[in-house]
């Protein structure tokens, strides 16, 4: 497919032109898709029941938190070519793209380039990272086509996932390889020198499943940086029947990118290229007791190594750094009474971090973390239900502390619940915020420049939060509304500034920060016509606080502008005759500085997507997509000179069963 899309090119006539030609193509012979009937159920099926809130399977509506729920028609439906741009439509959530290698994302505002106040799951894998706090979504062993949903938590979730599930907490529910038997393949070509491969085959042999899939991704990131990248990934996910009773779940994966990094011509920060290697293990064990009863026993490992090293003036200088995590977690879920449901379960993991610039040493710098959990969901009443959970969580960089939840949902009328809840959670200073010792040395290990250093040992971030929620279903106009009002205190946050003696100059973290922020929230999901779908978000919050500056140790600054008052998004999904479907995905935001960045001010963008699906006898079928994104104009999240423009997609799809 040599198909090359130009940035000034209209979208309109793109997406007319398409239109006509697989229509004029379209063979008489392809089968038509199934229709999609009018009915009450086909509307209730779009309330799946939630896992994250409290490790527990709960309808939305007994949920003791708000959760956006991002299913594989609405990935699909989004237009979105990388994992990151799916989260626009998460009401509160803010997707910087501080290069074209390196995205960021952030709830509620407090985002900085590493992102490191939001916890992100992978099929229960924690993925942030032990070095930078946060996650590195550029070489990410994880295809977008692999995904069967995300539940994002709006809210701290510290009593069911600890430390981290600070601001919000993301998990990514990959699909099961019974859902991919056969083989699949898409490719993807566009804007930026865009190029997208993935395939995907999946099969069964006795009591054995498995789905194994690779992929493939380059561009030119943009413009104004040195920010292409080269990613192949290979990820496998096999489930073993043992019994009645047992299976076993088998995944690993791996990613290696080359990444530009640098500024040609630059003395301080010369061009070069940064490599990466990426890979994971993990092995699930579940025995079901009874039809209510469950144990599992879940043991992960996460590595993680880049490769950067440049030239300094006459000083050669590695930058690169590695990680290395195991994970052993016990869960328990059993029916106490016929009105109690509890899940508890122990936690245990090492994690250890390595970088001769980063930390002034080339040993590993090892954190041991040991968790207890619990929660206990009671419904005393049939309209009333009641969620206690709690952690405990001790670690070797701030001790011990407390994770506490209540929460309290009232069904005040058939399909409508009124939900308050009170949560506790703590973030724990990553690595790099705890001991850094980043500076250029001579190779006898005298300091040239100090950058980063400790000064004074760190207190985990606090946040204490407070929610009314509302969910209600309305079956006769196919309406799902999902309203919340919240406060949300934030006490030791962590910055950074400088040390200003006469001699050295060098920037230390310190907690010195506290924020305040009160708003609202919906999600709509509206089913107007049996073809037609529309998700709507609007998030509002007016957050104050101030933290030191980062120039001046003895001053502080206003973190206010970091949260942008509103943020809105609106999916639009219509089916067509002839197998064709039309979607469309605007974004709006008010003015922000995410983190360090510019000032965005107001701005909107609009994807679209244009597919049209076939199928023929034997099992073999296809899709054509034309993606057009930010067809409004030019905007940018991060810094002024590195601007997002409009940009086109083909994706051509084949699946043979």
């Amino acid at each position: 497919m040599n198909v090359q899309f130009s940035p000034s090119t209209s979208a309109r006539p793109c997406l007319l032109a398409l239109s006509i030609a697989v229509t004029i193509l379209a063979p008489a012979n392809l089968q038509a898709a199934d229709p999609v009937p009018a009915t009450e159920d086909l509307f209730l099926n779009q309330v799946p029941p939630v896992l994250s809130a409290t490790r527990l399977q709960q309808p939305l509506a007994e949920a003791p938190a708000s959760i956006t729920v991002i299913d594989r028609k609405m990935i699909d439906a989004s237009g979105a070519v990388d994992i990151p741009d799916l989260f626009r439509l998460v009401p509160g959530m803010q997707v910087a793209h501080i290069s074209g290698n390196r995205t960021a994302i952030s709830y509620h505002g407090l985002g900085e380039a590493y992102a490191r106040r939001m916890q992100v799951l992978v099929d229960g894998r924690s993925v942030y990272s032990p070095f930078f706090g946060g996650v590195d979504w550029a070489d990410l062993p994880l295809a977008i086509e692999d995904i069967d949903r995300i539940e994002v938590i709006r809210g701290p979730n510290g009593p069911a996932y600890g430390a981290n599930s600070f601001l919000a907490v993301i998990n990514i529910i990959t699909r099961h390889p019974a859902q991919d038997q056969g083989a699949d393949i898409k490719i993807t070509r566009g804007s930026r020198g865009t190029e997208k491969l993935f395939a995907r085959v999946g099969a069964s042999s006795g009591d054995f499943t498995y789905r194994a899939s690779v992929g493939y991704r380059e561009d030119q990131g943009f413009s104004a940086y040195r920010d292409a990248k080269k990613v192949p990934l290979a990820t496998f996910r096999g489930e073993q029947r043992l019994n009645g009773r047992d299976t076993l779940d088998i995944q690993f994966g791996y990613a290696g990118g080359t990444f530009e990094d640098g500024i040609s011509g630059s003395l301080t920060d010369p061009a070069r290229d940064r490599y990466t290697v990426s890979h994971y293990q993990q092995l699930r064990w579940r025995r079901t007791l009874n039809p209510t009863d469950e144990v599992s026993l879940n043991y992960y490992h996460n590595y993680y190594r880049s490769t950067d090293n440049y030239v300094y003036s006459t000083l050669s200088v590695s930058e690169g750094f590695h990680t290395d995590r195991h994970n052993l977690e016990f869960q328990h879920n059993f029916q106490a009474a016929t009105d109690k449901r509890v899940v508890w379960g122990a936690e245990t993991r090492l994690d250890r971090v390595r970088g001769q610039t980063w930390f002034g040493t080339g040993d590993w710098i090892e954190t041991k973390l040991y968790r207890l959990f619990g929660n206990l969901e009671w419904r005393y009443r049939p309209e009333w239900i009641l969620n206690a959970g709690l952690m405990y969580e001790y670690n070797s960089i701030t001790q011990g502390d407390f994770s506490p939840r209540l929460a309290l949902n009232h069904h005040v009328a058939p399909g409508h619940t009124i939900r308050a809840s009170a949560t506790r959670a703590y973030r724990t200073p990553s690595t790099l915020e705890h001991r850094p010792d980043f500076a250029l040395r001579f190779p006898n290990g005298s300091v040239v420049n100090q950058f980063f250093l400790a000064r004074n040992p760190l207190l985990p971030e606090q946040m204490t939060a407070y929610e009314i929620g509302y969910f209600g279903e309305f079956p006769g106009a196919h309406l799902i509304v999902d309203a919340k009002i919240f406060r949300e205190e934030v006490r030791r946050y962590i910055t950074d500034t400088r040390y200003l003696p006469t001699a050295d100059v060098y920037q230390y973290f310190v907690n010195d920060g506290a924020t305040d922020s009160n708003g609202a929230e919906i999600q709509l999901r509206w089913r107007p016509w049996p073809r037609t779908q529309l998700i709507y978000s609007h998030g509002y919050a007016h957050q104050r606080g101030a933290a030191v500056s980062e120039s001046d140790p003895t001053a502080s600054q206003s973190t206010t502008g970091f949260t942008p008052v509103h943020t809105r998004s609106l999916l639009a999904i219509q089916e067509l005759p002839s197998n064709f479907n039309v979607s469309a995905a605007y974004y709006k935001l008010s003015n922000f500085r995410f983190g360090g960045g510019d000032p965005t001010g107001d701005f909107n963008t609009l994807d679209m997507r244009v597919a049209w699906k076939w199928r023929r006898g034997g099992g073999t079928r296809g899709e054509i997509a034309l993606i057009g994104q930010h067809l409004t104009g030019d905007y940018f999240t991060f810094e002024r000179e590195a601007p997002f423009d409009k940009r086109f997609f083909l994706n051509l799809s084949l699946g043979f069963r």
